[in-house]
């Protein structure tokens, strides 16, 4: 009689992909998951489905949270870009699986939060916002905004909307907004 090794998964860090900070997830935050072993070796990006959705699986990768199934943005074996189930905020917390080639190779317990903000911001280490003018302009030094014009920003983890986003369908018209209330705060600069 052989004895049978316990399974022994990658240990992970998870954080929110728009600011990369590390804390509790959301419902239906967009995540970063830095780990190994956890997908291919090439990136796979998303895929839309017959269905409008966002595929949960995707190259042979599987994230769940509490069994419920993560649409999937981007896998390889270093870096998974997941969503949060919306689900989530029946919960204090979840335990997120990552499965690859149908073996766990990951898993964690993550606190759960109404609300997990973060902003999405350029490559170039300023952490300078992406702002968009109506015109789809991207806003720089050489392209500044004016005081009063109209712009817009791209950020993840505003929890529960109305009208209630769905797990891994890109939104439609009219925008759903988020139940908790978002504040900037503008510094210059």
């Amino acid at each position: 009689f052989g004895l049978q090794a316990a399974a022994q998964t990658n240990a992970v860090t998870v954080v929110n992909s728009a600011s990369f900070e590390p804390g509790p997830v959301a419902p239906g935050q967009l995540i970063t998951i830095f780990g190994s072993g956890m997908g291919p070796p090439n990136g796979q990006s998303t895929q839309i489905g017959p269905d409008g959705k966002i595929a949960d699986t995707l190259a042979g990768v599987i994230v769940t949270f509490d069994g419920e199934r993560a649409p999937l943005f981007f896998v390889r074996a270093d870096q998974i870009n997941a969503q949060v189930p919306y689900s989530v905020s029946k919960t204090s917390g979840t335990r997120m699986e990552i499965s690859y080639q149908g073996r766990t190779v990951a898993s964690t317990s993550l606190s759960i939060a109404e609300t997990q903000y973060g902003i999405f911001t350029g490559a170039d280490g300023t952490k300078r916002a992406i702002a968009v003018d109506t015109g789809g302009r991207l806003n720089n030094p050489n392209n500044p905004f004016a005081p009063g014009q109209v712009f817009t920003m791209y950020g993840t983890g505003e929890g529960q909307t109305d009208p209630e986003a769905q797990t891994g369908r890109p939104v439609t018209l009219p925008l759903p907004l988020p139940r908790t209330p978002l504040r900037f705060w503008y510094y210059g600069g």
